[in-house]
This record gives C-alpha cells, structure tokens and sequence, in this order.
C-alpha cells in the first residue's frame, strides 16, 4: 500500500513538472539581450523568460519564468520584434529606439 502511494505521488510530482515545462527550438530563440531570452511563437510575437534550462530531452523554460503583465499577473507578456533595430516592444508599444526609422506599431 505504501509502495503504491509513494509511485502515485511519484508520478503525479513529475506529471506536473512536465506539464510546467515549455520545449523551445533553438532556432526560434533570440539570446542577443543581456540578461534575457525571447522565444519566438509565430507571426512575430514573442514571449521573454530569464532562465532557460536543457536535459537529455531538449531545451525548456518554466512557464512560471515567463514574463507576465505589468497590469495582469496572469496573463504572458506579448513582444513584437522591430525589423530595424531588432529591439523588443510589447504588442500595442511603437517602437521607442529614436535612432529608428520604424513606423510599425
């Protein structure tokens, strides 16, 4: 009996550690800032985590390190990449670089 309940706590504790976890593609990621990572998700929006982590099955991040919103705690912070400066911006922020002729929002 308690065999069983030490392997189902087992299972569980890493059923939710796997769950935290976000797989990243090396190709996708953008470590060029200093103290941060961006992980590209498709039609230039990103996410930004300070900490990446890799094992024998690839390379992740926590959900938990990921960015979230300065007004809702709750929800992942979305960035858009500038194509002039390759500066970060969250979506709905112009570009601030004032050295760059971006126009995009």
């Amino acid at each position: 009996m308690i065999k069983k309940l030490i392997l189902t706590l087992i299972l569980a504790t890493s059923c939710l550690t796997a769950s935290e976890r976000i797989y990243i593609d090396c190709d996708e990621m953008d470590s060029s800032q200093h103290d941060s990572f961006f992980i590209h998700h498709g039609n230039n929006s990103w996410v930004q985590t300070n900490t990446i982590y890799r094992d024998k099955t690839g390379t992740y991040t926590f959900e938990a390190n990921l960015t979230h919103g300065k007004h809702d705690k709750q929800m992942v912070e979305q960035y858009w990449k500038c194509p002039y400066c390759h500066r970060y911006w969250p979506h709905g922020t112009p570009c601030q670089n004032p050295n760059c002729p971006s126009r995009y929002p």
